[in-house]
């Protein structure tokens, strides 16, 4: 009987504490991404819409930059929205399409700013992610 009174307690006490217990929930944020960008679906759209085609090595770093351009001039950078991108010079061995040689800078994307966004939609902070192509 003790035992049968201890068991039933034991079961009684462990409902009591699991029903007690507040999961806490994880804070989450929305990522929105509204680029328009069409990008090719096979090899041979990459060659077409390719200026130059080249093969070669990366030498040097040079700067970053914000790969976001003025929607007004191209030539300055967005002061609205910024995507790092590293600017590289890269030595050219064969040219494959194009009319260069000798080198070229060339600019590859490091991390995009995004904003993080809480429950009711409300924009909280800006936080950069690295391009999912370095991650190593």
């Amino acid at each position: 009987m003790k035992k049968c009174f201890t068991l039933i307690s034991a079961v009684a006490m462990f409902i009591i504490l699991t029903g007690c217990h507040v999961k806490e929930e994880a804070e989450q944020f929305q990522i929105m991404d509204s680029s328009d960008e069409e990008l090719p679906n096979h090899l041979n759209e990459i060659i077409e819409f390719s200026d130059v085609i080249v093969k070669g090595s990366f030498t040097e770093f040079v700067k970053p930059t914000n790969m976001i351009r003025s929607a007004n001039d191209p030539t300055i950078e967005s002061d609205e929205l910024y995507t790092e991108g590293q600017i590289y010079t890269f030595q050219i061995e064969k040219t494959y399409k194009g009319e260069v040689e000798g080198s070229i800078k060339t600019a590859i994307t490091y991390a995009d700013q995004i904003a993080a966004i809480d429950d009711q939609g409300e924009r909280i902070e800006e936080v950069m992610v690295e391009s999912l192509d370095n991650v190593k």
